[in-house]
């Protein structure tokens, strides 16, 4: 039997699960799903090919799918083989078949791809274009159609799947693909893992929201749609990777404990929080209320202190509420749980009864709402109407229609309302928004909302064996606002925009559009439709086109701390934590768009939305006029004149403007000054004249220019300074032009190419040692503390600007990590420093302790991460000696009074060194000052006259990432560009001690997969620990505009290289007329 989990949602989890899948300056970090390791103990009984929760899956989806059109049984298949492919590093998937056209050859750069503009005139939800199945522009030509070719390791096969006509024979062929996987498998991932690939990989080609939820996932949102749990009442995140406490709820375990907002929580229970994940230390404070847990917590500057508190049942806050001046009432939404609409009236209550018994109106914040619970929605938009349907559901193929009906009883009715959404409020969110818009019980204020009107529904999968339960989120149906309007990629459109502003010496953002992603920048997302007739086909067209009623653009000031953060976030490094929360004690920052809707209701009083509307017009223009004066004479004190033009100014010939553009080629790290110069080439004097640029790289997009008045032959210089941060690869960027000024006149567009050069890199090697009398942690020696030494060198050709090492521990409770990162500075090529950290014995130890090993550059974004097994012995006495000892013959210095012991140190004959005892069959010398190593007592015999001479010590680096080298490009000047549809990569990658793979991905937008591998072992091949050298070459499909190239080398499944490599494609040239072109200087 099915049993289906009675949620209706608007799930946040999968808006979040599909932003995964966009591009990054840094490159796609989707390539890390092909190198995660797993734990292969983990299901080691379970069986790929038993397919058990993809069976189950498409049970559901033809059950149960909104839109049975969408349903490609091809298509499925290869996208679930795909996600295979980039969820298991050995798995490398072609589809056979000519290669499609190139879709983005005349897409203008910084924009998405998205459905057609007509697709409400269509009908129905409606499909995207089949003919970009699968495999489009990647096909691989040498193989037949509906034939893929799938490589495991070193094995190949070639898979028909043409009798795929239906959905119920996709399991049928995925059970013979799968079961050459397992047998194939040289490393042996959680096969469970997998088959989640593949499933979600399936659900991809049907929508954006359609989605499995792993258990762990699964068991998180159930946690925050039932909106209580055990818990002790605090908001905790990782920040400079210290557990540290974000915001405290009131009335809850850690209020009463004394807990603050910036407080470090250093232990829980008996476990130190330095390795712990942000998840597991929220699962080990969670519990059943009643029962105790103790936590470390350390306010800034002070020694930790220990608190013990006792869990309560804690309510995830999705309200928060504050009093307004002048007695208007203020209530914020994060989200929609169980306990919303209980938690809003009881504010609501609270705030009439402070005012003394009512309100003079009401501000709904839902901004950055991502959505939730179906019925409180719906429960919440009751509470302001008496009559009227507030939302329509409609199931598969538009049929199974619900209407939701307003009760009479719907008290909060008597004062005005306005509601603030941002282009993040979506689902659930816009259902309220909606609502109160269409039956014209509130207006709408701030910006458009994110477009999502679909619905969908959770159906929960146990696991025979191991009782964990994933869910299947499966959209089911679309919701209509009242007057069966779909807000699908439309979203709600505000009656009154805010539009914030900002005008700084180095940074104008005034005009230009802002780039925000919304429904319908998703890949396969539905369009606006479900239109019964030509009617709703012609008004779906019409919201597609809808506008504000009116426009505000605010200036919005910004304070010392708030640029450093924009700075630090334009330079790709993380804002600072805000220490000063400028909220009260209610959690509330009254900001401008705040402050304006409490006024407009203070204006316009009516409880109907259209009067409120017509009341509220002499209020708007005074604030556009006091913000327009606000611009203009900021841009004067900048030497512009920014006078509009005049109303009764003559109107000449068409506006003409010729640009000339200025970039010169820029090293990442340093600051491109970016400069347009603009001619009035027309006869017309253009006022408020005005560009911006457009590009797929974000650092470039959006760069506002500003010229002011410019009279018939007349030129003007702007210059934009942009800091290019330091982690940015070599690449090329189209940037276009668009202008704007008072005429209205349609001015051409510029064109131009910019050149980043990207910075050498660091790479790091590193070698470890414990530091004691023998080397080694010690069985039986509970409650020993133990310190590690780790020497870091930059191996690599660059700078590490901010190093650091990191030990996280991976054998659960044996072990406390007490002390887990050093911050290790700048480190140049050939520079090394040590990172200390100290280790807790808390159980018994087994012959090795495993713990993970990081090393990386913030700043660049460059990190290898080694797994370490440190060796554990009962402890060997140490034996009193003292004299030198000369050694007699070239050997190695070890790290632990064992023969099977790690290589610290090399040493040739005739160095004398000094000891410091004898532990078993070595001498413990001290190679380096300060630091001690094990010699064979073999290789030594005393010198008592002998000086200490170490100058032919020389340390061993015990482990290196692997490097990759590019035969045939060189990104050192610049970024790498090609006018054809493909180009060749070659180059090789190498390992001192061994290497795994070798694999090559590919991303154009959202298309994004494997295009090379090669392994470098056979099945059931161990390590063998010598040098290898694995070489590469392969034809990289290009697209026009930038295609992101992430090469992956494995020493193993933790030890690995990524290199990043920018290919851009030339567009088309476009004809242009001779002269009209714009220039581009370097």
């Amino acid at each position: 039997m099915r049993k289906t989990a009675r949620l209706a949602l608007f799930a946040p989890a999968a808006i979040a699960a599909a932003l995964l899948a966009l591009s990054s300056d840094r490159g796609p970090w989707r390539a890390r799903e092909a190198q995660a390791a797993v734990d292969p103990q983990k299901d080691k009984n379970y069986d790929l090919a038993s397919l058990d929760v993809f069976r189950k899956t498409i049970v559901q989806i033809k059950d149960n799918y909104v839109d049975p059109s969408r349903i490609n049984p091809k298509e499925m298949f290869t996208a679930a083989l795909e996600a295979v492919e980039r969820q298991v590093a050995e798995v490398m998937v072609e589809v056979g078949g000519p290669p499609c056209d190139d879709r983005a050859v005349n897409r203008e750069p910084g924009t998405a791809m998205s459905g057609p503009a007509n697709g409400a005139q269509q009908g129905g939800i409606l499909e995207t274009n089949r003919a970009q199945a699968a495999g489009c522009g990647h096909a691989n030509a040498s193989i037949p159609e509906n034939h893929v070719r799938v490589t495991v390791g070193n094995a190949t096969r070639e898979f028909d799947y043409r009798e795929i006509d239906s959905i119920w024979q996709i399991p049928l062929k995925m059970h013979e693909v799968f079961s050459f996987v397992r047998d194939n498998l040289v490393t042996q991932s959680d096969q469970r893992e997998i088959e989640y690939a593949a499933i979600n990989g399936m659900l991809s080609t049907l929508d954006p929201h359609s989605w499995l939820l792993k258990p762990d996932v699964y068991k998180e949102m159930k946690v925050q749609t039932r909106g209580e749990f055990g818990g002790l009442g605090f908001v905790i995140s990782m920040i400079e990777d210290k557990l540290t406490v974000r915001k405290v709820l009131k009335n809850t375990p850690a209020w009463k404990g004394g807990v603050k907002k910036g407080d470090v929580i250093t232990q829980i229970d008996n476990d130190s929080t330095v390795s712990m994940e942000l998840q597991e230390a929220v699962d080990r404070m969670r519990g059943k209320p009643g029962t105790k847990v103790s936590i470390w917590v350390a306010h800034k500057g002070a020694e930790p202190k220990r608190l013990d508190l006792t869990r309560a049942l804690v309510t995830y806050e999705t309200v928060v509420s504050k009093l307004l001046d002048n007695g208007v009432g203020y209530v914020r939404l994060s989200g929609f749980s169980g306990t919303t609409t209980r938690d809003m009236i009881a504010a609501i209550r609270s705030m009439k009864q402070q005012n003394g018994g009512s309100l003079r109106g009401l501000v709904l914040d839902m901004r950055g709402n991502p959505g939730g619970l179906l019925e409180q929605a719906i429960q919440v938009s009751d509470a302001f109407v008496e009559e009227g349907t507030i939302v329509t559901t409609v199931g598969v193929n538009g049929t199974l229609r619900e209407p939701k009906l307003a009760r009479a009883d719907g008290g909060e009715r008597e004062f005005p309302m306005a509601i603030l959404i941002s282009s993040e409020s979506a689902s659930a969110s816009e259902i309220v928004a909606g609502a109160l818009k269409n039956l014209n019980r509130a207006v709408i204020v701030g910006r458009q909302s994110f477009g999502k009107g679909s619905v969908q529904v959770l159906y929960d999968f146990k696991d025979r064996e191991t009782g964990d339960e994933s869910a299947l989120k499966l959209t089911i149906a679309q919701y209509l606002t009242p007057g069966d309007v779909s807000i699908q990629e439309v979203g709600i459109v505000p009656d009154i925009e805010l539009v914030p502003a900002r005008i700084l010496k180095d940074r104008i953002d005034l005009f230009a559009p802002p780039k925000t992603f919304r429904e319908a920048d998703y890949d396969k997302h539905f369009f606006n439709g479900f239109a019964r007739d030509e009617e709703q086909a012609k008004a779906g067209r019409e919201r597609v086109q809808q506008k504000p009623s009116e426009t505000l653009r605010f200036v919005k000031e910004e304070t010392a701390k708030e640029r450093k953060n924009r700075e630090l976030i334009e330079a790709g490094q993380a804002p600072e934590e805000d220490d000063d929360d400028p909220s009260d004690e209610d959690g509330v920052v009254v900001d401008y768009q705040i402050e304006f809707c409490r006024d407009l209701l203070l204006h316009a009083g009516s409880t109907d939305r259209r009067q409120q509307l017509q009341q509220a017009k002499p209020f708007v223009e005074q604030r556009r006029a006091a913000e327009q004066e606000k611009v203009r004479r900021a841009l004067e004190t900048m030497g512009l004149n920014w006078s509009a033009q005049a109303a009764n100014a003559p109107k000449g010939q068409a506006a003409k403007v010729q640009a000339e553009i200025r970039a010169p080629r820029t090293q990442a790290g340093g600051t491109m000054e970016m400069a347009v110069t603009a001619h009035n080439s027309g006869t017309t004097t253009l006022s408020r004249l005005r560009a911006y640029t457009k590009s797929d790289n974000a650092v470039l997009d959006r760069r506002e220019f500003v010229f002011g008045q410019l009279q018939p032959g007349e030129k003007r210089t702007w210059t934009v300074p942009i800091k290019i941060p330091r982690y940015m690869p070599s690449r090329r960027d189209d940037v276009t032009l668009k202008w704007e000024d008072d005429t209205g006149d349609q001015l051409e567009e510029a064109r131009a190419e910019t050149d980043i050069a990207e910075l050498p890199r660091p790479a790091f090697a590193w070698s470890y040692q414990i530091v004691g009398t023998d080397g080694l942690l010690h069985k039986g020696e509970k409650g020993e503390t133990a310190e590690i030494i780790v020497d870091v060198k930059n191996v690599g050709t660059g700078t590490a600007f901010d190093a650091y090492a990191a030990l996280r521990n991976l054998s659960e409770d044996r072990i406390n990590v007490k002390k887990g990162r050093t911050k290790l500075g700048p480190l140049k090529p050939g520079e090394m420093k040590s990172a200390t950290f100290v280790l807790e014995v808390k159980k018994p130890l087994e012959d090795t302790v495993p713990v993970r090993l990081e090393v990386g550059d913030k700043e660049l974004y460059e990190a290898q991460r080694d797994k370490l097994l440190l060796p554990a012995a009962p402890p060997i006495p140490l034996a009193a000696a003292q004299q030198p000892v000369r050694v007699q013959v070239d050997t190695a210095i070890l790290a632990t009074a064992q023969e099977s012991g790690a290589k610290l140190a090399t040493v040739k004959k005739g160095a004398v060194l000094p000891v410091h005892g004898k532990a078993g069959p070595f001498w413990r010398v001290e190679w380096e000052k300060g630091r001690m190593g094990f010699l064979p007592l073999a290789a030594g015999k005393e010198a008592p006259a002998a000086k200490p001479n170490l100058k032919t010590v020389a340390e061993v680096m015990q482990s290196e990432a692997p490097a990759i080298r590019l035969a045939n490009v060189d990104t050192s000047r610049g970024g790498v560009e090609t006018d054809q549809d493909h180009l060749t990569l070659s180059g090789s990658a190498s390992d001192a001690n061994g290497m795994r793979d070798l694999q090559i991905f590919i991303q154009h937008e959202n298309d994004y997969r494997k295009v090379f591998f090669r392994t470098a072992r056979k099945p059931g091949q161990p390590a063998t620990g010598a040098p290898v050298q694995l070489d590469f070459q392969t034809e990289l499909p290009l697209k026009p505009g930038n295609s992101t190239v992430v090469i992956i080398a494995r020493e193993d499944d933790d030890l690995q290289t990524q290199r990043t490599l920018v290919v851009h494609r030339k567009q088309p040239v476009v004809a242009q007329k001779q002269g009209e072109r714009e220039r581009m200087q370097r």
